[in-house]
């Protein structure tokens, strides 16, 4: 999970940051986005010169994601890879990012907490996810929806435990601003109705995007849009959904639940830190689209580097 910028930072790349997100937060309107985004890619590719051609099956994915803004795919891990993982992770320490920024082991979950993240250096170097985050079925299917080869701009593992407080914003129906952004998540654990699913309002991505962004109570939701879809799934279960969307997680109620979370984007998110961390596998993955994220022998962090084509 990535951490945000200080805003006490005076400095002229954190002002034109603060500024370029804003002025992405003043285009609100459906239409407009739309149009700002075709500017944007159409910019890339006049700097990369590069441009990459959907195949049809990758494009009818695509469209579906857009039509309701979130879409299961296959499974993508075994369930003896989930167990891998959960492995990895148990001797981890984890950080309460929405909290005190407490650290703590999964053998002692403080009491009351509802949410634990793992640090992007843990995370990097997990079994199997810088694997499924560079796959060729991954980075396609996000180039096909944002219209130019991604760039990952977060990846986190996030812990749902049961608890009576639910305070945290992911708790609550919530959506995020950014243009060309969207999310793939996997559940690591098996995740049914009661234990930290994701619920998402289909069609919200399509919306004017509010300028003051807020949170949604179930009640709003249930009144203005009916009934919100409720994705759950066994361990290895993956679904995309289209961030601009309304959506949450929902509590854990009987077991902690957790999921990996992959965000593909067409540009940094202006408000993010970032700060690659070192890669240990022997893996070597595209320096743009890992840029942001982790610094490899074969990988250089920012600033950015020109895109070059994704191994097939």
């Amino acid at each position: 999970m990535q951490r945000y910028m200080s805003f006490s930072d005076r400095s002229q790349l954190t002002h034109l940051r603060r500024t370029a997100y804003y002025v992405q937060r003043a285009i609100a309107n459906h239409a407009l986005r739309e149009a700002a985004t075709h500017v944007l890619l159409q910019g890339l590719k006049l700097i990369y010169r590069e441009e990459r051609a959907a195949s049809h099956t990758r494009s009818c994915l695509a469209k579906n994601l857009r039509g309701a803004g979130h879409f299961r795919l296959d499974r993508a891990f075994t369930q003896e890879q989930c167990r891998n993982i959960c492995s990895y992770l148990l001797e981890k320490r984890l950080v309460d990012y929405h909290g005190e920024h407490e650290s703590f082991l999964l053998s002692s979950v403080p009491a009351g907490l509802s949410i634990g993240s793992y640090p992007l250096d843990t995370v990097v170097n997990c079994p199997h996810v810088m694997e499924l985050a560079n796959s060729p079925d991954f980075l396609n299917m996000a180039t096909d929806y944002l219209g130019f080869k991604p760039t990952l701009t977060d990846l986190s593992l996030e812990w749902s435990f049961p608890t009576d407080r639910a305070s945290t914003s992911i708790r609550h129906f919530h959506r995020k601003p950014e243009l060309g952004t969207f999310e793939i998540l996997v559940y690591i654990t098996n995740v049914d109705s009661q234990n930290g699913p994701y619920v998402y309002v289909p069609g919200s991505h399509l919306e004017r995007i509010p300028l003051h962004l807020r949170d949604y109570s179930d009640v709003e939701i249930a009144r203005n849009y009916g009934a919100a879809v409720v994705i759950t799934g066994p361990a290895g279960a993956a679904f995309a959904i289209d961030t601009k969307g309304i959506h949450k997680r929902a509590p854990s109620v009987d077991q902690p639940s957790l999921v990996l979370s992959i965000q593909y984007s067409l540009l940094p998110y202006f408000l993010d830190n970032y700060e690659p961390v070192a890669y240990y596998g022997n893996k070597h993955f595209d320096k743009y689209v890992n840029r942001f994220l982790i610094f490899h022998s074969d990988v250089v962090p920012y600033p950015v580097q020109a895109p070059t084509t994704v191994d097939t």
